[in-house]
C-alpha cells in the first residue's frame, strides 16, 4: 500500500471517529454485548439491561465501534437495524466528503441515528462496500 493511500485511509478513520466520539465501555456494555453474540435480539437485552431497546442497540454499536472486526458482526447489525445498501452507500460518500455534521447525516440520508452510529462503527472497523 502506498503512503498516499495509507495517509487517506487514516485520515477517513481519524474523522469518523471524530463523529462517532469517545467510547466509554462499562459492564453492563459488555454484558448487553456478549448477549447479542449468543444471538438475544436487541428487544430482549433491553428488557434483560433494564434499558430501552435504542439504548440497547448503542451498547451493541459502541462495542463494534471499540474495534470489534469480524465481518458477520457487520452483516449481522445492518440486517437487524434494516440499514439498506442503498443508504450505506450514501452515508459513506458523505463521510468520505467534506465534515459534515450529524444532524445533516440523518436529514440528507433519511437514516435513525443509531442506523447512522452502526454505519460509522462499520466502516471505522474496515466494513467495505
Amino acid at each position: 500500500m502506498n503512503n498516499f493511500l495509507l495517509l487517506f485511509l487514516t485520515k477517513q478513520v481519524s474523522e469518523r471517529r471524530k463523529v462517532y466520539g469517545k467510547i466509554v465501555t462499562f459492564q453492563k456494555k459488555e454484558r448487553a454485548f456478549t448477549t447479542w453474540l449468543g444471538g438475544e435480539t436487541f428487544a430482549e437485552i433491553g428488557t434483560t439491561a433494564g434499558v430501552a431497546e435504542a439504548t440497547a442497540q448503542i451498547y451493541v454499536i459502541d462495542m463494534i465501534a471499540n474495534g470489534v472486526k469480524r465481518k458477520d458482526l457487520h452483516e449481522r447489525l445492518s440486517r437487524e437495524l434494516e440499514i439498506q445498501d442503498e443508504c450505506l452507500e450514501k452515508l459513506h460518500d458523505l463521510l468520505c466528503g467534506r465534515g459534515v455534521p450529524l444532524r445533516e447525516l440523518r436529514d440528507t440520508t433519511q437514516l435513525s441515528y443509531n442506523q447512522i452510529w452502526a454505519d460509522i462503527a462499520l466502516f471505522m472497523n474496515g466494513y467495505k462496500l
